[in-house]
């Protein structure tokens, strides 16, 4: 298995949003012998896979943890004031129906609606599979998870489709840009500080817009590198090893539909199609909390 199944251990013992939540049942209708039958569409089931609402809910909760994360590494603690405000102007950018919206418009506009009841119910259980997956980090320590997935893929024989499926999913590049934003959260929170509060009082809000949209830009092309815990290249390969867990728990036919799918040329538009919409709607998200972020600090005592 690819080096990155070893990165489970980090991303399981990470925080994380679920994204082995249970998917709300496919829209059905009677057959005409009444069975019931999917009326998803690709679309729909893309959708269903990648949760990209879910990841926006994650960054939302960056805060909260960003302020745990320096209170615990650095010994020093972001005042409660800073935080809260901080939190606002996240909730208030990152709206994860926004970004759902979005993304469902770049997908449709990436042509195909042939509706795929086998994808649908493979769909199922890889959501089954995810829920798996959580309970054993639950119940175990998680190297020992790891370790388990290691065995497990050392016994498939379609273990080099795994790894390769990995990569045509959208989901570990969506983890990236957990990775991206918080970095972002991160060096906005540098900035303030490093100015000083009456710098922020003074400063118009037109160049603090201009400063964060660039030092936003600056990372989309980088992505962080420069920081590495928090760059979007290491949540990719967090992604890709907690993905591998998750279809290491799937049959082999289960496998092969998700590939077939993804390396098809449908597939492969509309998810490019999904990831590229999402990572547009994140820097837009960036920009607009940190810029309120900035703003309310200025009334912050």
């Amino acid at each position: 298995m690819s080096a990155g199944l070893l990165g489970l251990t980090l991303f399981l013992a990470g925080n994380h949003g679920d994204p082995a939540m249970a998917a709300s049942e496919s829209t059905a209708a009677p057959d005409k012998t009444g069975t019931a039958r999917s009326v998803e569409t690709v679309d729909q089931i893309l959708l269903r896979i990648e949760r990209p609402q879910e990841v926006v809910d994650e960054m939302r909760r960056l805060p909260s943890l960003l302020a745990q994360m320096t209170e615990a590494t650095q010994g020093g603690s972001i005042p409660g004031a800073v935080v809260r405000k901080l939190g606002d102007a996240v909730d208030a950018g990152f709206d994860p129906a926004t970004a759902e919206r979005k993304v469902v418009e770049a997908v449709a506009g990436a042509g195909g609606e042939t509706a795929g009841d086998g994808l649908a119910a493979v769909a199922t259980r890889f959501d089954a599979a995810g829920a798996e997956l959580e309970k054993l980090s639950a119940s175990k320590n998680s190297e020992l998870v790891a370790e388990d997935m290691e065995k497990r893929a050392a016994a498939r024989s379609d273990k080099a489709r795994i790894e390769e499926l990995s990569t045509l999913m959208a989901s570990p590049e969506l983890r990236g840009e957990v990775r991206l934003t918080a970095q972002r959260i991160e060096r906005a929170l540098d900035l303030v500080f490093s100015a000083g509060a009456e710098k922020v009082a003074a400063t118009d809000d037109a160049e603090w817009r201009e400063t964060i949209a660039e030092f936003i830009a600056r990372s989309r092309v980088d992505g962080g590198e420069a920081s590495v815990p928090l760059s979007r290249q290491t949540g990719v390969a967090e992604g890709r090893a907690y993905l591998e867990g998750r279809l290491l728990l799937l049959s082999e036919d289960d496998v092969a539909t998700l590939h077939a799918f993804y390396a098809s040329a449908e597939g492969r538009k509309k998810r490019d199609a999904l990831v590229a919409a999402f990572q547009k709607q994140n820097d837009e998200n960036a920009k607009q909390a940190l810029v309120a972020f900035v703003s309310a600090l200025k009334m912050v005592p």
